[in-house]
């Protein structure tokens, strides 16, 4: 989500927490299947300049309380912020109260001035990490843990209460972060993917699915996204003078420096290079749509933004980035991700489908059927006097599967 709108060559603002969950708001009625925070208290770049983040989890939890269908996810959540145990007893509290929601992205952290200002532990950071997550992990599963670590321990602790399914989406560039993502993760931050020919996105990509086969575990089991600063604008011209402007805005850069690193041009170009990440392996596509990470340049620039993804998406396409119909639960387009983000797994898409169907007035696909083809009673959303007009012994039978007629 955008912690600042506008050219971000002028001073940033602090973040207004409110802002951020009316463009949440926004984001799901412009169809975006998911959106995504940043987890920092204050981020360091270039060196000696700060700039102020929004606190993470009490965002994520006012864009669960005031949504409905987006996702929510964490990009991501600093290991040494959150003890693992209570990190574990949020995302189970979270994800019940979203009814499935949340995705819980963590890392091992990559400030080193912001940890050491507040006194938070940096050092040996990956094995620091591989202990935490898999903390988190056996305490959602249920487990119950005992661990004499170098940094964390525990006796027989455990959450003493069931949580739903929490997807763990780690980021992860090293070797043996590539290796915990395989281990643990339901998905994978890969960080930028679409800038210049992805060569670093897809090497990363590719040392993860070996990882995954060294454990034996199956690599298409995995989300798999990356990331882009997104910039759209209405025509060549305005594009070519939006390139220039950056150029000179960034230091020793060039225009084709900008147009590698950013994704930058006309709704169609910008649709051609975001279905390039698709080709590459990615299934979300996790998108600012400005200058910086978690900015916003411009209103105009998320209007337009919204018909390149519909021209991105694989319509047609096999595999984990067909597209679905809504009514049969998959929120779908390039399953594209957006900080401003998208991304419907198939898993998810299949069992919000299932428990659709489960209900009263649905069809099997889940969706609301039209009148007079299938069972709607008087608890339903139809209007009381008209329910009897619409019921009958065979669509009871067609449209109430045999499971739920106890």
């Amino acid at each position: 989500m955008p912690r600042y709108v506008g050219d971000p060559a002028q001073a940033f603002s602090p973040p207004d927490h409110r802002q951020i969950l009316r463009y949440a708001q926004r984001a799901e009625r412009a169809g975006f299947d998911s959106v995504w925070v940043p987890d920092h208290i204050f981020f360091e770049s270039p060196p000696g300049v700060f700039e102020p983040y929004p606190e993470a989890w009490t965002l994520m939890t006012a864009i669960a309380a005031t949504t409905q269908r987006v996702q929510v996810g964490s990009l991501v959540l600093a290991a040494g912020f959150r003890h693992p145990a209570l990190m574990a007893k949020m995302a189970g509290a979270l994800q019940e109260l979203s009814e499935g929601r949340l995705l819980l992205g963590i890392g091992a952290g990559n400030q080193p001035v912001e940890h050491a200002a507040f006194g938070l532990g940096f050092d040996g950071r990956v094995g620091r990490f591989a202990e935490y997550v898999s903390i988190v992990h056996g305490l959602l599963a249920g487990e119950r843990l005992t661990l004499q670590g170098r940094y964390y321990t525990l006796t027989d602790a455990s959450l003493l209460m069931p949580n739903p399914p929490v997807p763990i989406w780690i980021a992860a560039g090293g070797e043996r972060m590539l290796g915990l993502a395989a281990r643990y993760g339901s998905g994978w931050n890969g960080g930028g993917g679409v800038s210049g020919d992805g060569r670093q996105f897809r090497e990363k990509l590719a040392a993860l699915r070996q990882a995954c086969e060294k454990i034996g575990r199956n690599p298409d089991e995995i989300e798999i996204s990356c990331s882009a600063n997104v910039l759209v604008l209405p025509s060549t011209a305005e594009v070519d003078a939006q390139v220039a402007h950056m150029a000179a805005a960034i230091p020793g850069a060039t225009e084709r420096d900008v147009r590698d690193r950013y994704v930058i041009g006309t709704p169609d170009e910008v649709a051609a290079r975001l279905r390039q990440a698709l080709d590459w392996g990615a299934t979300h596509l996790i998108c600012s749509l400005g200058g910086r990470p978690f900015t916003l340049w411009s209103d105009a620039v998320l209007d337009l933004f919204a018909p390149a993804l519909r021209a991105a998406s694989p319509k047609g396409r096999g595999g984990r980035t067909k597209k679905r119909d809504l009514a049969g639960g998959a929120r779908s387009l390039v399953r594209c991700g957006c900080v401003f983000g998208s991304g419907v797994s198939r898993r998810r898409a299949r069992r919000r489908a299932r428990r659709r169907a489960r209900a009263p007035g649905c069809d099997r696909d889940g969706a609301r059927p039209r009148r007079g083809r299938a069972l709607t009673l008087p608890w339903c959303s139809s209007p009381p006097w008209r329910w009897w007009r619409r019921w009958s012994p065979a669509s009871w039978r067609q449209h109430w599967p045999r499971s739920s007629r106890r």
